[in-house]
């Protein structure tokens, strides 16, 4: 259907759009919940027909909303923090083939463990939990391979070894205190 002034069309097609939002979003969930067999299958068949079309259009729609997309990150992040941190931990658990099982449960037991304060430093900003003995080297998250680190202190550690961080005296006080969990916590 050709039509004679298409700008009018649109205009008014938006308009109407706009105004009736909600009947036209009511109208679209009937159908679809009277069709969602044929609607699956049909997505389902253009998908697969179409891969490298998806694909394409999928990159150039990320290259262009690069900052929309990481703003949309970074906020959900902030509203599920716990999911955030769960989701990171796993991600990099798999990167080395290592299944870790760190839980929420786990971090609070940590930060109970450790004051609420840095080991390294004592600050009790900003504070994380990092890997005693790194994830790069094979070891994964847990109770007893936990210490709570502040910002600044985990980036200076970054993979590291910890006798090639820590001092040798805190590495030893480290140690005992991840190995005497459970004397350490009664005193809290």
């Amino acid at each position: 259907m050709a039509y004679k002034n298409l700008e009018k069309y649109k205009l008014t097609t938006k308009r109407y759009n706009l105004k009736n939002k909600d009947k036209i979003s009511l109208s679209k969930k009937i159908r679809y919940n009277k069709n969602k067999d044929k609607i699956k299958i049909t997505e389902k068949i253009y998908r697969e027909k179409n891969k490298d079309k998806i694909k394409i259009t999928k990159k150039i729609y990320n290259e262009k909303n690069k900052n929309k997309i990481k703003a949309n990150k970074k906020e959900y992040d902030k509203k599920h923090t716990k999911e955030h941190r769960k989701r990171s931990r796993k991600r990099r658990a798999l990167k080395v083939s290592i299944c870790e099982h760190y839980t929420v449960q786990d971090e609070l037991y940590t930060r109970a463990l450790f004051h609420n304060a840095c080991f390294n430093c004592g600050s009790t900003e900003t504070l994380c939990i990092d890997h005693v003995y790194p994830l790069s080297s094979g070891c994964a998250l847990s109770k007893t391979n936990a210490c709570l680190l502040c910002r600044t202190c985990n980036s200076s550690k970054s993979d590291r070894d910890p006798k090639n961080f820590y001092t040798p005296e805190k590495l030893k006080l480290l140690l005992s205190i991840l190995n005497n969990q459970s004397s350490v916590l009664d005193g809290l």
